[in-house]
C-alpha cells in the first residue's frame, strides 16, 4: 500500500518516518485508533475486498497515532529504550502533562497547523506480575528504571491476539522512500476500545458529557462494522466466545446493551447525527454488535 498516494499522505510520512527508525529493533507496535481505521479500509480498497456492509464510509481526519505496545516491550528494558530513542531522533517531544506515553511533533504538512501526536496505550499486566505494575494512569516496570511508560488501557483486551499485518510505501518526511510493515488490532479488540471510549464520552466527566466526541466513536463504531470481512466477523465471534468470561468483555457487552441495543438507542442516533457521515444500513450495524456481543455458551 503507498501512503504518499493516499489523502492522509502528509501524516502518513511520520508513520513511516517511526517504523523506519524501528527497524530491527524488534518493536512492532500495534496501530488502533482512527488512523488505524484508515489504513484498514485503505487496505480493503486496495484489495478490492467484501466487507459487510457497503459503501465503506470515508476516514474521518486524525494528527494522532494510537500505538498499542505489548507488555513484552513494556517489560524490557533494551526494546522500551530503542522506542524511546526513535522518538528522540525523529524529534518528539514528551508532554508534560503525560510523562513517559505522549509525545507530540510540532508542525506537519497539514497546512503547519497541527502536530503529529503519539499516544503509547497498554493493556493491563497480569495481577502480581513480578516485572510490570499499573495505576490508574500508566504502566511501567515495578522497579523503575524505565524509558517509557504505556497509558493504562485496560480495555486493549486480546491485543496481539490474531493481529493484521499490513505493508506500507511511501516517501518520509526527508522525502526518502521507506516500505515497511504495520500491525492492526484484531476487530474485537477495537469494538470493545471503541465501545469504552464511547461510552466515556457520553457519559462525560467533571465537565458533564461530551456529545461531539461520542459522535465520533460511534462512527468510528459503524465504519469498523463496515469495514468487517467475513473472516473478521467470524474471528470476532470466536474471540468473543472463547473469552466471554472476561470481566472487561462483559462490560462492553453492558455498553452495547445500554447504548446499541436498536436503532432507537442513543449510540445509534448519535451515528446518525456524526455531520458529513453516511451510514446506510444501521439496521446490519445494530446486528453485529448484538450477535458479536451476546453472551454465547
Amino acid at each position: 500500500m503507498n501512503l504518499s498516494q493516499t489523502p492522509f499522505a502528509p501524516l502518513s510520512a511520520h508513520l513511516l518516518d517511526l517504523l523506519r527508525q524501528l527497524e530491527g529493533s524488534g518493536v512492532e507496535p500495534t496501530l488502533a485508533g482512527g488512523f488505524g481505521l484508515f489504513l484498514r479500509r485503505e487496505w480493503i480498497a486496495e484489495t478490492q475486498a467484501e466487507t459487510l456492509i457497503q459503501p465503506i464510509p470515508e476516514a474521518r481526519s486524525t494528527e494522532d497515532f494510537d500505538l498499542l505496545l505489548s507488555l513484552a516491550v513494556l517489560a524490557d528494558t533494551d526494546k522500551s529504550q530503542a522506542l524511546m530513542n526513535a522518538l528522540d531522533a525523529l524529534g518528539y517531544e514528551v508532554l508534560p502533562s503525560a510523562l513517559r506515553f505522549q509525545f507530540k511533533k510540532a508542525g506537519t504538512a497539514w497546512g503547519q497547523s497541527r502536530d503529529v501526536k503519539i499516544d503509547l496505550l497498554a493493556p493491563l499486566p497480569p495481577e502480581g506480575d513480578a516485572v510490570l505494575e499499573a495505576d490508574q494512569v500508566r504502566v511501567k516496570r515495578r522497579k523503575g528504571g524505565s524509558p517509557l511508560h504505556g497509558r493504562v488501557t485496560p480495555e486493549a483486551i486480546l491485543v496481539e491476539e490474531r493481529r493484521m499485518e499490513v505493508s506500507l510505501e511511501g516517501d518520509c518526511p526527508d522525502g526518502r522512500f521507506y516500505s515497511g510493515r504495520v500491525w492492526l488490532p484484531n476487530p474485537l479488540t477495537l469494538y470493545v476500545m471503541k465501545l469504552f471510549a464511547f461510552r466515556d464520552r457520553e457519559v462525560g466527566g467533571r465537565g458533564g458529557p461530551e456529545p461531539d466526541y461520542a459522535r465520533k466513536h460511534a462512527a468510528d463504531l459503524y465504519t469498523l462494522t463496515a469495514l468487517l470481512r467475513q473472516p473478521d466477523y467470524d474471528d470476532a465471534l470466536e474471540l468473543a466466545r472463547q473469552n466471554r468470561d472476561d470481566s472487561v468483555l462483559k462490560e462492553a457487552r453492558q455498553v452495547v446493551g445500554q447504548y446499541f441495543a436498536d436503532e432507537n438507542s442513543t449510540g445509534v442516533l448519535r451515528v446518525r447525527e456524526q455531520p458529513n457521515f453516511s451510514a446506510t444500513d444501521l439496521p446490519r450495524f445494530v446486528q453485529v454488535l448484538e450477535q458479536i456481543f451476546t453472551e454465547r455458551v
